[in-house]
């Protein structure tokens, strides 16, 4: 109800409390008004202000990361008395924080799948019984160290108010470390756009000489049942690897007919003549095996196929890595890319000397 009704409801209820004869009337008169208001304002009558939606709340508040705080590491037994409550104190530190919810985690808690960052943390002895915090944030996705906090040593009996400084101090970092995420993952949902085409004009100097191009195909491969989206990471690796031979990657723009297969000489060299390349080169995920040691850890193999400018196969072999260890809270994804990551450090000696540019 408007406010112009509600003065006028009140002024018919001052009636009828004063005149008991003209209450038919003013029932009558208190009908007509609630029921033409809401028709004018139906009806777009400027003289009428909107009523709000049905159901409609009050503007939502900004969204609020999840950061998952594990228990604290110590530097010596005498520590571990503090571990836990080192990280509940932090979460509850960190919670405070516009834009953040942080969970205290215990070791035997998963790491929920929302989290967008994990905070490790380690108490360092120092002498004398005294105590500094060592805070680093990693990105569970990618398995990087996105912020690291250390603070000064300090008595036993103040560690909370050490732990409270170190949040102090880490809470920037954190809004940026947020802050790159979500970037980067809305860059994933945008469309990839080429870098633009350079003209060099009259009476400009020399051209800078560019890096020679090289075909990428996209990666083929699954890892834990399809579990893990590994062929953009094997296609990213590629990618890498072509930028560290002293190549400028270059997408392929469509997968392999058959998937799983590696495109044919016949293929390769049309798409290689059709972009000037030097050659192409094509990775295929054949295995990505997955274990516990209280940390993810993983190994892997990957097929590495490099072409010629006439298409035909240069070099063909498997790579197999050492045993990959993740960080506490890493996901498979990120333990996926460290196993691409050693694939590509395999792959760059390999080729050094059959893909020179």
């Amino acid at each position: 109800m408007t406010a112009p009704v509600q003065r006028t409801s009140a002024t018919i209820a001052a009636v009828l409390q004063s005149d008991p004869v003209t209450r038919p009337a003013a029932l009558a008169l208190i009908a007509l008004v609630t029921t033409v208001a809401p028709l004018r304002r139906a009806a777009g009558d400027p003289a009428v202000p909107p009523s709000p939606a049905a159901g409609a709340t009050a503007a939502r508040p900004p969204a609020r990361h999840l950061v998952a705080v594990l228990p604290f590491t110590v530097s010596d037994g005498s520590l571990s008395l503090y571990s836990r409550a080192a990280a509940t104190a932090l979460a509850r530190a960190l919670g405070g924080a516009p834009g953040i919810r942080a969970r205290a985690l215990s070791l035997d808690d998963p790491v929920p799948v929302d989290v967008a960052l994990v905070v490790d943390g380690r108490l360092v002895g120092g002498s004398r019984g005294a105590v500094a915090v060592h805070l680093s944030v990693r990105d569970p996705e990618t398995g990087a160290t996105v912020a690291t906090v250390a603070t000064a040593t300090a008595p036993r009996d103040e560690l909370d108010a050490l732990v409270d400084r170190a949040a102090a101090r880490l809470r920037r970092p954190l809004r940026a470390a947020l802050a790159a995420r979500e970037r980067r993952r809305a860059a994933r949902r945008q469309p990839i756009r080429l870098p633009p085409t350079v003209v060099r004009l009259r009476g400009a100097g020399p051209p800078v000489a560019a890096a020679p191009p090289l075909v990428v195909w996209p990666a083929a491969g699954a890892a834990v049942g399809g579990a893990v989206d590994i062929a953009p990471l094997a296609t990213d690796a590629a990618a890498e690897i072509a930028a560290r031979l002293g190549f400028r990657p270059v997408a392929a723009g469509r997968p392999v007919p058959e998937p799983g297969a590696p495109p044919s000489p016949a293929e390769v060299a049309a798409r290689v003549a059709a972009v000037g390349a030097r050659g192409a080169l094509w990775l295929r995920v054949q295995d990505v095996t997955f274990g516990w040691a209280g940390v993810l850890i993983a190994r892997g193999r990957v097929r590495v196929v490099a072409y010629g400018p006439d298409g035909r196969v240069r070099f063909d072999r498997v790579a197999r890595t050492d045993t990959i260890v993740g960080s506490r809270g890493d996901r498979h994804t990120a333990v996926a890319r460290m196993v691409l990551a050693q694939v590509a450090d395999i792959a760059v000696a390999a080729l050094d000397d059959v893909m020179a540019p």
